[in-house]
């Protein structure tokens, strides 16, 4: 199943680069998938969401994620149960930020396959 996410703001790298100014873009995006990293000042329940998704996707699902903001592309990818992670400069600039996510599906994993009976009564 392959799961793809787009939105046109300013991109991670943006956000990240205004704490840490002497990453690349592509760094940027390795730092923003950081457990506990935030570019937010408040102290509720923040630096969690990209580092779960992608353990998540990628350790549970057995699939991968792949986020390409600005001019940086994020990869990861299982690798003997942890997480393999690649950073590369894009080919082309993404205006804002991507996120695909692809991993296994198995319907009987989804779907409850007992059969039910119904009842339509008055």
């Amino acid at each position: 199943m392959l799961i793809s996410i787009s939105d046109f703001g300013v991109g991670i790298p943006y956000n990240v680069q205004e704490k840490h100014p002497e990453l690349t873009e592509k760094e940027a995006i390795r730092k923003a998938v950081e457990r506990g990293f935030s570019t937010q000042t408040q102290p509720y329940n923040r630096g969690l969401g990209l580092d779960n998704l992608i353990s998540n996707v990628v350790l549970n699902g057995k699939g991968s994620v792949y986020i390409h903001s600005l001019n940086g592309i994020l990869s990861c990818q299982n690798g003997n149960n942890s997480i393999q992670y690649k950073i590369n400069d894009a080919f082309g600039h993404y205006p804002g930020t991507l996120i695909e996510l692809a991993f296994k599906t198995n319907a009987e994993d989804i779907f409850d396959i007992e059969e039910e009976e119904f009842s339509w009564d008055d």
